[in-house]
């Protein structure tokens, strides 16, 4: 496990890896599959490809899957024919899920995977991928078991996600997803097989209809999202009506929204009023959104809501009414923008929708104000907002966004300055931040140095954003550390008495498991907020800067493997490969999309309904760590 963790490049750092492959016991096989997958490398295929046929199920298991990273970068036509093969022999349930799981998210080699429509000989294999799956979905005259069936329809869903647009799914293939939906198929394996109904882009309103009658909201969500992916659907109508009165606030805000998106030009802004209403928050909130598209007609409800108090913590309705004002009533937007007294909005993210509203009504006055907010984010929002008004007129704010601290600030400032017709005042004040943020050596600031690079070159000059030296490589935790982490149990206390309790797996996330602790102990997340709050897909938190770009360094390294981006489950938010700064993020429905490319290191056992409920800025109060017997 350190040795995975070090990422060596060469046979000498790969030795402790390779050797724990032929070890006789399990746990270290395991661990060396798990390992040599990890680095991504083809060149491991020959490396891996052997202990597909390892005495332990759990080995050949990480072995598929490995190969499956392996393939990442070339050699995908060779882990196919080994995948293959392995299913001939095979006996295993759960092996056989992970191999179908496996075959369905490799890439499909046909030059540019952007190019349609799909060659002839990448046609093949998708046909004969799906084909595969399907076949794999039937057992000796039944039903394959669960086990199988749920690596079947996560590879469904994943391969459709790849060639859908291009090669339309086969007609048998379509029939046996709607057999998997059927309410007596496990309810994993009807979640993932109405994703690949969503993926296929295929689905007929009988389906979908049926769907709703599903006791799973997951699975009536799935086909609410369908119902609204489809370009052309008959009968949208009636699933839409059907699901905006739903039982579960998932399923009816995803009937919002995909009302929002087929019907509201057509059929008026009716159904997303009465939303206004609803008992659940968020329902609430995309209503007020959605109204932003419904005319001058709605632009005094709006104003009624954009009165509405606001405190530190219950600030959104008004908040996201006055951004919907500014795209429906412009004018009636910048009066009420006047009358709101700054002072008065202790929340910086309040404020920061004040100012994407302002930059709709095109307030410049109240932009150029909240450009010198306390505040970074409510800045970068006025950044944004003054570049798209008037452009390089407001450079003068954009330089002195230069000197934040805050990198997500810098990096907007760099883009705003992109240019500018006065470089003799901007390339001094690139270079001087560039050297600063080079010289504090931080690993998490390489949005920010890439940003005031490029906005250099554009400019003629051409700078390093490289730091002098890379950081230390994190402390790796001892197996009795990883022992007791897996027996510690994590409560979030939010700020108000709500909390939620979250189960580690130190054994598949090691050097995140043991960050995350340590952080936790050390209270860097008290105080700090869930920033990003995205309905029906994930809550992500633990900045000090409330975003993307501020966070704890240096960088943790991806620990990609079996565990799946499940509702429910914690993973670690990145911006691309080993770039993880301690942020975190919760799913709130199954996000398979998201797997193997981000780190999943834990899983609420307790309190989801709390996190269900969390809305933007929620603070989180203190974590409390407590083993287990």
């Amino acid at each position: 496990m350190a040795a995975e963790d070090l990422r060596p490049r060469t046979r000498e750092g790969l030795a402790p890896i390779l050797a724990g492959l032929v070890s006789t016991d399990t746990v270290a096989q395991r661990l060396a599959a798990r390992a040599l997958g990890r680095q991504e490398r083809s060149d491991l295929i020959t490396d891996i490809a052997p202990i597909l046929r390892a005495d332990a199920a759990s080995v050949r298991a990480e072995a598929a899957n490995a190969l499956g990273q392996a393939a990442s970068h070339g050699g995908v036509a060779e882990v196919r024919r080994l995948l293959e093969d392995r299913l001939g022999l095979e006996a295993d349930h759960m092996v056989r899920g992970v191999l179908y799981r496996t075959l369905g998210r490799l890439p499909i080699e046909d030059g540019r995977p952007d190019r349609p429509p799909l060659q002839a000989d990448a046609l093949a294999v998708r046909d004969r991928t799906e084909r595969l799956l399907v076949q794999g979905s039937r057992g000796p005259g039944a039903d394959a078991p669960s086990a199988t069936l749920e690596g079947v329809t996560h590879g469904l869903a994943s391969l459709y996600r790849r060639s859908a647009s291009r090669m339309p799914p086969g007609v048998v293939a379509l029939e046996r997803l709607v057999e998997l939906t059927a309410p007596t198929q496990p309810p994993l394996v009807r979640r993932l097989a109405m994703a690949a109904f969503v993926a296929s882009g295929r689905t007929d309103s009988g389906a979908l209809l049926d769907a709703l009658r599903d006791s799973e909201w997951g699975v009536r969500r799935l086909a609410v999202a369908a119902a609204g992916a489809q370009a052309e659907l008959p009968g949208r109508e009636r699933i839409l009506a059907r699901a905006l009165a739903d039982s579960a606030p998932q399923v009816r805000l995803e009937a919002l929204r995909s009302y929002g998106r087929r019907l509201l030009v057509r059929d008026g802004c009716l159904p997303v009023a009465r939303a206004l209403d609803d008992p659940d928050a968020q329902v609430q909130l995309m209503a007020i959104d959605l109204l932003g598209n419904c005319g001058p007609d709605v632009a005094n409800t709006l104003a009624s809501i954009a009165r509405e108090p606001a405190t530190e913590q219950d600030w959104h309705r008004p908040a996201h009414a006055v951004v919907a004002l500014a795209k429906v009533a412009p004018a009636q937007a910048r009066g009420l923008l006047l009358s709101h007294s700054l002072s008065s909005l202790p929340s910086p993210f309040f404020r920061s929708y004040l100012a994407e509203a302002a930059g709709i009504a095109s307030d410049t006055a109240l932009l150029v104000r909240l450009a010198r907010d306390r505040h970074a984010n409510v800045r970068t929002a006025a950044v944004n907002g003054l570049r798209r008004a008037i452009g390089h007129g407001a450079d003068s704010l954009y330089l002195a966004a230069l000197d934040s601290r805050d990198y997500q600030l810098v990096m907007t400032a760099a883009e705003a300055l992109d240019s500018t017709p006065d470089p003799t005042k901007a390339v001094p004040a690139l270079q001087k931040a560039l050297t600063r943020i080079v010289k504090e050596g931080d690993e998490t600031s390489v949005d920010a140095r890439k940003a005031l690079a490029k906005t250099l070159a554009t400019l003629g000059v051409q700078a390093d954003t490289a730091l002098g030296s890379r950081l230390s490589t994190l402390h790796f935790p001892s197996w009795t550390e990883l022992d007791r982490y897996g027996r510690t149990r994590a409560t979030f206390v939010m700020a108000g008495g709500a909390r939620f309790t979250v189960r580690l797996f130190p054994f598949d996330a090691p050097t995140n498991v043991a960050r995350f602790v340590r952080m936790a102990r050390r209270g860097w997340f008290n105080g700090l907020t869930f920033h990003r709050v995205v309905p029906n897909f994930v809550v992500q938190g633990g900045s000090p800067g409330a975003n993307e770009y501020v966070g704890d360094g240096p960088f943790t390294r991806d620990e990609l493997g079996l565990r799946s981006n499940l509702r429910g489950t914690v993973g670690l938010s990145t911006r691309g490969r080993d770039t993880g700064d301690g942020q975190v993020y919760l799913n709130l429905v199954d996000n398979i999309r998201l797997d193997h490319d981000y780190t999943v290191w834990g899983e609420v056992i307790a309190g989801l309904e709390v996190v269900d409920a969390l809305l933007e800025g929620a603070v989180i109060e203190r974590i409390i760590l407590e083993e287990a017997p």
